[in-house]
């Protein structure tokens, strides 16, 4: 019996000394955190060809609206920016909707600056259209020369169609 109730004590003692250091032991801690938040850029080109949209607005000559004789040429200026936030490369084309009276075209140096790898006009092959570079060239539309009377009163409708591309270097 002396051993249970010495068993006891012991027991019991252990047991309070683990409720008081217990209680009287209190670390600090913390946590961190850490937030970020990222967003994709933006690949976007406009093309304005009279200051107010997409609209071509070939010459101010009365002709160039519905009296063009064979032979003549009407031009349309037309500005491509790049107003997204990543560089991008640019094809161009143009099509008409396929009067064999017209023929459509873009001038050289502009067609060439909107290739893929070309920039600044005019001599620039190596750099990418970055955010906001812009460029602006010449439309055309020609009346064939050897139009006989099959394009009297024709008429067409030409497209002018940049594609972009986001570059292999899209920040620079």
């Amino acid at each position: 019996m002396k051993r249970r109730i010495l068993l006891s004590v012991v027991t019991s003692a252990a047991a309070i000394a683990a409720v008081v250091t217990g209680g009287a032991f209190a670390p600090f801690s913390d946590t961190g955190t850490a937030v970020g938040g990222v967003q994709a850029g933006t690949l976007e080109v406009s093309v304005d060809g009279d200051g107010d949209g997409g609209s071509l607005v070939f010459d101010s000559e009365d002709w160039c609206d519905a009296n063009m004789a064979p032979g003549d040429v009407c031009e349309a200026d037309v500005t491509v920016v790049n107003t997204g936030s990543l560089s991008a490369t640019y094809v161009a084309s143009i099509a008409d909707d396929e009067s064999a009276c017209f023929t459509p075209g873009i001038t050289p140096a502009f067609e060439a600056a909107l290739e893929p790898g070309h920039a600044e006009l005019p001599d620039d092959p190596t750099e990418d259209h970055d955010a906001g570079d812009s460029h602006t060239g010449t439309v055309t539309i020609t009346l064939d020369s050897t139009a006989g009377n099959e394009c009297q009163g024709a008429s067409t409708t030409v497209t002018f169609t940049v594609d972009a591309t986001q570059s292999a270097t899209p920040h620079d």
